[in-house]
């Protein structure tokens, strides 16, 4: 019951934050954007059902990096680099977190394999549209290192959400859709921001997002 009331308040919060991004209503989105963040952090220390440990620390340190991300890319305040470092940080966490969840022997199936392949053949086309239209204009070479490390880390997080094998079922579909999520959501956000504008990317940069931070965090907390 308490999980249904709070992923209603999350999903609710969340299309109202898309919907006045698409009314281009800042003065709104200041207040609501920075709400999603903390709603998941209290979310999670109200649904655990067990005590926390590390792995719950590192969720907690990644949503935490999460909102600085948010907060440094709302237009009022726009400061990119901020925003990419912040959000950086919160998928190093994320790393940091799966990796000791990948435990010998791991079982490759037909599944897993193919989407590794599609998730670096998506990394990699991304890779090269990014560095080919920036080199076009020009790009400071440190915005490009930046872009690459990220991207690079993100795809990295995907593949850690793919081999985990220490959890529930459950818990390895749901964090692997979260990772996905924000794979694609990234891809969406560069593409629109450095390549071509993508009609309502609003929407769907920051449905997919809300929608891996959900995911991921409900998948966390169905690991035992």
């Amino acid at each position: 019951m308490k999980q249904k009331i709070f992923f209603t308040i999350y999903i609710a919060l969340s299309i109202s934050v898309i919907g006045v991004q698409l009314a281009h209503l800042n003065f709104i989105q200041i207040f609501l954007k920075p709400l999603l963040m903390p709603t998941l952090i209290l979310g999670y220390f109200c649904l655990i059902k067990n005590r926390f440990k590390t792995y719950d620390y590192l969720i907690i340190s990644a949503f935490v990096f999460s909102l600085f991300g948010d907060i440094f890319l709302m237009p009022n305040i726009n400061i990119f680099m901020a925003g990419l470092a912040s959000f950086l940080l919160g998928h190093i966490f994320y790393l940091i977190a799966f990796i000791p969840e990948i435990k010998k022997p791991i079982l490759l199936t037909k599944k897993k394999i193919y989407l590794a392949i599609t998730g670096f053949a998506f990394y990699s086309l991304l890779i090269i549209s990014l560095v080919w239209k920036l080199n076009s204009i020009s790009a400071p070479i440190t915005l490009i290192l930046a872009i690459v490390i990220y991207a690079t880390v993100l795809f990295s997080v995907f593949l850690s959400a793919l081999l985990r094998n220490t959890s529930t079922a459950k818990s390895q579909q749901l964090i692997l859709i979260g990772a996905a999520l924000f794979l694609l959501s990234d891809g969406l956000l560069a593409f629109n921001k450095f390549i071509s504008p993508i009609p309502l990317s609003r929407l769907w940069v920051m449905g997919t997002y809300t929608g891996a931070q959900a995911y991921i965090m409900y998948g966390s907390l169905k690991r035992h």
